[in-house]
């Protein structure tokens, strides 16, 4: 390292010319192996130059902070002061050579259709993207993505344009030479020292005697920056595809429009967009004449590397016809200066002077297929981009340009906004920011994007006081539905297992369960789930970041990621899909040593004995599987059980449940958590008081699993600021029936509604139906009526349309009529247990001929059987129908072909065979 020291001090004299070089996978290795290398020496040049720093003089400190800064007069190398972040650096780029190492040596498995491997080294990339700072490690990343398009082209095989002369590795390095930033072929070297102010004219004179070899090989590429030679070097034409051209068009097989291509229509387009942008920097610069504008930040669009080079293409039109030039700023980043604003718009003669004959016209190339950017990728409204969409065909030209010309007078507004005009109008970011990653959010997202909208999704979960925390998909996929549906089955099957020896199965007669092996195996499968919602977006163009949104003002919203990093962004339209989160009690020692359904589904030990607090469908649930596995499981009531389902069917499923082991507190409450010992799972004391008096209890547990209930996540998301109306008591955001809140550019879905079912696919149909509405010109509504939905207690209770409690509320207890009846599931009898356990009943409106408004059903499997019969009750279904249908022989859904004793006669109801 002290060599290096020295090649930097006298870098003007040793400095070598900079080369153009493809890189390969035996350079990549030898970078990640070097680097190794460097990274011991550097560790301990840091610390002696720590020794060595202690020592200088107050005047030598001085020098070193003077603006006049040079490398031979300070007795401390400057250099060393930023040695610890240049490790930092040194790691990101072993990593990316790494990176790009393992994607070319596993070339084979990467095209083949069945792999995902390019997607994966896609996601580390994006992880790596995160914490670049620096246009070094900027220009690998580059490389990577350029690599990576070239293998995802491959492998998708849509790429219709010849691009087998065309070398995209060697054309990003030319393009990184070009703006003075690639010299990463060799860290020792200093990239920015002593470099000329005008890199233009210096660079052309560098790059030409070793870019020149290749560039002459890409038609399509020589004059981005102007032209080497005055002409353009054309491939020679194919002389056997000219004769069968010509035979096509003798024998009238090509239509006459198509037989030559018209080269006139994409240089007049050309010349168009050419004339636009200098017509928008003219205006700036004539505001603005002495504040350049960022050179990367006008041409770079980070959502796609072709139109980076689109954009390219038309400024340096204007750069080598003199109306501009790139000089470098005082960080030594280039710019864009104006050198006579007042000269006229260039004549169509200022393009390239002879367009390449054959297959290729002036239009930029076809666009990469590279993956869609990463969170730390997505531009801000404060750090917009160029976007200029490539062109398709001929006849959409026109279109594509007009489209690249509003997306850059809207790059240039936004730079004259920066400088303090209000003049121009500020354009949206996106036409739709959700704020939310759940089943509802992205079920828009997707749609909304299926019409070409530009959406973003802005998802970020707080941890829980435990810590815990998720990926993408929201309450359901990763603590909720899913997690819930899969342990119920794990007790599901150790109730089978017990049935089986009845069966004729030998089991052993004590059955255990793992704990760790379960909750292993489901967070696998929600894992996968999280990965799929990611890729479905990336498919979708959906941009997706992993922030906290909150709003600001009007149209805009901030996105805070879990660094503390802020980006304002803006749309047109917003949609809040925030859904809720468990309620604590706000008692001494609840979030300190109590859990929730957040933390349950991943808890990496065994709770063991365990107190569920609440009488909601989670608590219930929760309570039935642990107690399915062999858990000492009590339920803690406050008042009722499943408060809104219907309370016949919610005290049957409470029978069941104490009648198979699980303990209920009824009319009591915590006041205080203590921990009596700490561990995994631990024992905790609780003290509850009775609802009905001053009695207190106490009760010593390993885990206590809140359940009391969720709160809307509406409270801290800015609403206040863009004027969004809530109910200050639940945060419930009320809406129309279009989903729209008071503040007509944003809606609301899912389980923050007022008044609406708290569920999945309620949310799902919700969203899907509001993106047709808002972009497709649909008017269908969601219809929160006779919705079915399913409690997964150990006796499965599903239920469509009304309890019969609202039934009688709403027609009359003497316009209602209650059919039911017990039933005994034929796989249950051989075992002989739970008879007249499983219950059915439907409600029926009697003045609307005995339509059915109510149905309920508790027993194996009740979800499947409830589906079907939602769809009945969508289309009207009444008694008649259901008793002149003919039931399948033996399955439980049979008896509702049969029902014929009300609850108003009093008579039998109960079941003694099939």
């Amino acid at each position: 390292m002290a060599d290096e020291n020295d090649s930097l001090r006298g870098a003007d004299e040793t400095r070598a010319q900079p080369v153009v070089t493809m890189p390969s996978s035996a350079y990549f290795l030898k970078q990640v192996e070097e680097e190794e290398e460097e990274e011991e020496s550097l560790k301990v040049e840091v610390a002696a130059a720590s020794d060595d720093e202690s020592d200088t003089s107050s005047d030598d400190e001085s020098d070193t902070s003077s603006d006049d800064l040079s490398w031979g007069k300070a007795d401390i190398d400057p250099s060393l002061l930023e040695r610890v972040d240049e490790e930092k650096c040194r790691s990101i780029r072993k990593q990316y050579r790494q990176l790009i190492y393992t994607v070319q040596q596993n070339r084979d498995d990467i095209v083949n259709t069945t792999s995902d491997t390019l997607t994966e080294a896609l996601e580390e990339a994006n992880v790596l993207f995160d914490a670049v700072s620096r246009t070094r490690e900027a220009a690998l990343d580059a490389q990577f993505l350029v690599l990576a398009s070239d293998l995802g082209k491959e492998k998708a095989k849509q790429l219709n344009s010849d691009m087998s002369f065309f070398n995209q590795v060697a054309f990003c390095d030319f393009l990184f030479i070009f703006v003075g930033l690639n010299w990463m072929e060799d860290d020792g070297r200093d990239p920015l020292n002593n470099c000329d102010d005008n890199i233009a004219l210096s660079f052309w004179e560098t790059v030409q005697k070793e870019a020149t070899s290749w560039m002459l090989q890409a038609e399509t590429f020589h004059f981005l920056f102007g032209s080497f030679k005055p002409e353009s070097a054309a491939r020679k034409p194919r002389l056997n595809h000219r004769r069968k051209v010509q035979k096509m068009e003798e024998n009238g097989d090509m239509p006459t429009k198509l037989r030559k291509l018209d080269l006139s229509g994409n240089q007049e387009a050309t010349e168009k967009e050419v004339e636009r942008i200098l017509g928008l920097l003219q205006t700036y610069f004539r505001k603005y004449p002495d504040t350049p504008v960022s050179y990367f930040e006008f041409v770079i669009d980070p959502n796609s590397f072709s139109r980076t080079v689109e954009n390219i293409f038309y400024v340096s039109f204007i750069i080598r016809d003199g109306f501009a030039r790139i000089r470098l700023d005082q960080d030594r980043l280039p710019i864009l200066e104006p050198i006579n604003i007042n000269l006229a718009v260039p004549e169509p003669s200022c393009l390239p002077a002879a367009l390449p004959t054959g297959s290729h016209s002036a239009a930029p190339p076809p666009p990469f297929h590279t993956a869609p950017p990463s969170a730390s990728q997505a531009s801000s409204s404060t750090d917009t981009k160029l976007c200029l969409l490539p062109p398709t065909s001929d006849d959409r030209q026109e279109e594509n340009v007009q489209s690249g010309l509003a997306s850059q007078e809207s790059r240039l507004q936004n730079t004259v906004k920066m400088n303090g005009s209000k003049d121009l109008p500020e354009p949206y970011d996106y036409d739709l920011i959700i704020i939310g990653g759940g089943s509802g959010g992205l079920a828009a997202a997707k749609e909304a994007a299926k019409y070409d909208k530009k959406v973003m999704v802005l998802d970020f979960v707080t941890p829980t006081p435990l810590g815990t925390r998720w990926g993408l998909g929201g309450t359901c996929v990763n603590v909720g539905c899913i997690p819930k549906k899969l342990m119920h089955q794990a007790a599901l099957l150790g109730q089978a297992l017990r049935d089986s020896r009845n069966y004729g199965w030998n089991v052993e007669e004590t059955v255990k369960h793992d704990w760790e092996r379960m909750t292993e195996a489901v967070q696998n499968h929600i894992g996968s789930l999280n990965w799929g919602y990611r890729v479905a977006l990336r498919e979708k163009r959906v941009t997706y970041e992993n922030s906290y949104g909150e709003f600001v003002g009007p149209h805009r919203i901030k996105a805070t990621n879990n660094k503390g990093k802020e980006k304002i962004y803006s749309a047109e339209r917003f949609l809040i899909a925030t859904g809720e989160r468990p309620r604590y009690l706000g008692i001494p020692g609840d979030k300190e040593y109590c859990i929730s359904s957040d933390d349950l589904f991943s808890l990496p030990y065994c709770p063991g004995k365990t107190l569920v607090v609440g009488a909601s469908y989670v608590a219930l649930e929760c309570a039935g599987f642990l107690a399915g596995i062999g858990l000492d499981v009590t339920v803690m009531v406050r008042s009722i059980l499943l408060r809104g389902f219907d309370q016949d069917m919610a005290n049957k499923i409470g029978e069941h449940m104490q009648e198979h082991g699980i303990k209920f507190i009824r009319q009591f409450v915590p006041i205080k958590v203590e921990q009596i010992e700490a561990g995994t799972p631990g024992r905790l004391r609780v003290v509850a008081k009775s609802t009905n008096g001053d009695q207190t209890i106490e009760g010593e547990y390993n885990t206590v699993l809140l359940a009391i209930g969720r709160d809307a996540c509406t409270r801290k998301i800015g609403l206040e600021n863009v004027g969004v109306k809530i109910n200050e008591k639940t945060g419930k955001i009320p809406v129309t029936e279009e989903e729209q809140t008071n503040v007509p550019y944003i809606y609301a879905i899912g389980d923050i509604l007022e008044g609406k079912l708290e569920l999945t696919p309620v949310a799902i149909q919700a969203g899907r139906l509001l993106a047709q509405r808002l972009y497709g010109g649909s008017t269908v509504k969601c219809d929160y009526e006779n919705v079915p939905t399913t409690v997964f207690t150990p006796l499965e209770y599903g239920s469509c349309g009304l309890s019969e409690e609202k039934a009688v509320e709403k027609f009359g207890e003497e316009n209602v009529e209650v059919y039911h009846s017990y039933f005994w599931p034929l796989e249950w009898t051989i075992p002989s247990r739970d008879n007249n356990k499983c219950y059915a009943k439907v409600v029926c409106n009697i003045k609307d001929n005995e339509r059915v408004v109510g149905f309920h059903i508790l027993g194996p499997n009740a979800g499947e059987v409830t589906q079907g019969f939602a769809a009945a009750l969508k289309c009207g279904l009444t008694k008649d129908q259901l008793d002149s249908t003919i039931g399948i022989h033996p399955v439980c859904a049979e008896v509702f072909t049969t029902l014929s004793v009300t609850k108003r006669s009093g008579g039998n109801i109960l079941q003694t065979g099939c």
